[in-house]
């Protein structure tokens, strides 16, 4: 979420207990990556609980590669990345707030060159809204403009589902 304009300032939540968390409170940087509906199951397996120091890119078929100025990587996959640096983080919950300072923007080529609402278009962001747990069964829900994704895992298969909001 957009927290302020000068300077330019986004505010994330993260689960405590994912190594996303461990490594904000490291190195006091983090890079958000805008991620398509194409990337559904790669999200969901970053997101998995490994043990520490697995690197989820790498379980995830994901392309790891320097940022400008951060020193988390960015994604290759992704259409766009924002690189942070953290202004101050709350523990709410099991999660934590961080506020970061945006120090580089970079995006695909091909996004680049759209003016502005073409682009919001082209990046159809995935944004994730719901998680419910019930017995055996878990599911996710992700949302892109006019489609409803759902991602089930039961007994460890899973399969994703969407349809038309």
């Amino acid at each position: 979420m957009v927290a302020d304009y000068n300077p330019p300032q986004i505010l994330i939540s993260v689960n405590t207990k994912n190594d996303t968390y461990r490594n904000i409170i490291e190195t006091k940087e983090f890079v958000v990556k805008i991620l398509g509906t194409d990337l559904i199951r790669q999200t969901w397996i970053t997101q998995k609980h490994f043990p520490y120091g697995t690197n989820e890119l790498e379980e995830a078929k994901l392309t790891a590669f320097p940022a400008e100025k951060v020193k988390p990587p960015r994604i290759r996959e992704c259409k766009a990345s924002m690189e942070c640096k953290v202004v101050w983080t709350k523990i709410i919950g099991t999660s934590c707030l961080a506020l970061g300072n945006i120090e580089a923007i970079s995006a695909r080529k091909e996004i680049g060159k759209l003016e502005v609402k073409e682009r919001a278009i082209a990046l159809n962001r995935l944004i994730f809204f719901s998680y419910q747990k019930t017995d055996n069964t878990r599911n996710w829900m992700f949302a892109e403009i006019g489609k409803i994704h759902t991602l089930t895992e039961k007994d460890e298969e899973t399969e994703i589902k969407n349809e038309a909001a």
